[in-house]
């Protein structure tokens, strides 16, 4: 876990400082600035790309409502929640805010809810984890 949560304030840093090196390189080397162009053209992708998956998307709660309709279900509609990707434990998903996704899921009020896996973070079993790890995941699996 520790290596997650340096990862995460790592993508944090490195969206703030790229920004300013290119400022900086721009601004204090006016030669360089034809290849310092190109270079910021060609990384502008990549590095929006990175802001989102690290630091955007994991603070979303994607909440979407889909409608399915079969000849052979005449009954009345089932409401099924689906909770994917949870990734307990890790920078992204402290138990706190595990919590919430649950409560948010449990107001929608659906008639059953499938986890579709990736509940905690990491993929190393649970007896090479430390003590701490293994509790904050058991803690979040515990909000389901």
């Amino acid at each position: 876990m520790p290596g997650q949560f340096a990862l995460h304030y790592a993508a944090i840093a490195a969206a703030v400082a790229a920004p300013i090196l290119f400022l900086i390189v721009w601004f204090v080397l006016p030669r360089a600035r034809r290849w310092t162009g190109r270079l910021a053209a060609l990384a502008a992708l990549p590095y929006l790309a990175g802001v989102w998956a690290f630091l955007v998307e994991p603070e979303m709660l994607e909440v979407r409502h889909v409608e399915v309709r079969s000849a052979q279900w005449s009954d009345t509609p089932l409401r099924i929640g689906v909770i994917t990707d949870t990734h307990v434990g890790g920078p992204m998903m402290p138990v706190e805010r595990m919590n919430a996704v649950v409560a948010r899921m449990n107001a929608e009020k659906p008639d059953m809810v499938v986890l579709l896996g990736d509940y905690v973070s990491s993929h190393e079993p649970a007896e090479l984890r430390s003590h701490p790890e293994r509790v904050t995941a058991l803690q979040g699996i515990a909000s389901f």
